[in-house]
């Protein structure tokens, strides 16, 4: 429904191209938890060039537009951790077993906030391939 015709002739268009004809989509995740209070969502998009060890953008999805999404917003003013962070991390140490190459990671709003908390939190060994 979110989707538009224009968006998709976007996607096939990206997919041709020169610049992003060669990037990799992998390892989304998205997680509704009412009972715990979670919205959490993640992928991983793998750039290569010539065959060669590359990087990899690890995005944090911020809040949507869920009623869960924003409540566990209101819990980050008063938690310690909620769920959305410890699902991070464990996100984060899962792609850089996986992925090969840099590691940068991201998001906007929550995102952000997830990001920051999980290559804060990463094991050493994670925190190394960090850009």
């Amino acid at each position: 429904m979110l989707i538009n015709k224009k968006t998709v002739e976007l996607l096939k268009a990206c997919g041709q191209s020169r610049r992003f004809g060669s990037l990799k989509v992998r390892g989304f995740v998205e997680k509704i938890d009412y009972e715990n209070e979670e919205q959490f969502s993640a992928v991983t998009f793998t750039f290569t060039a010539g065959g060669k060890k590359g990087w990899n953008f690890i995005a944090f999805r911020g809040t949507d537009d869920t009623i869960v999404g924003w409540k566990e917003d209101f819990n980050l003013g008063y938690m310690d951790t909620v769920p959305a962070q410890t699902d991070a991390v464990a996100y984060l140490e899962k792609a850089a077993r996986c992925c090969k190459g840099r590691l940068v990671v991201g998001g906007h709003s929550k995102g952000g906030n997830l990001a920051l908390y999980a290559g804060s939190c990463a094991s050493d060994k994670a925190k190394k391939r960090i850009v």
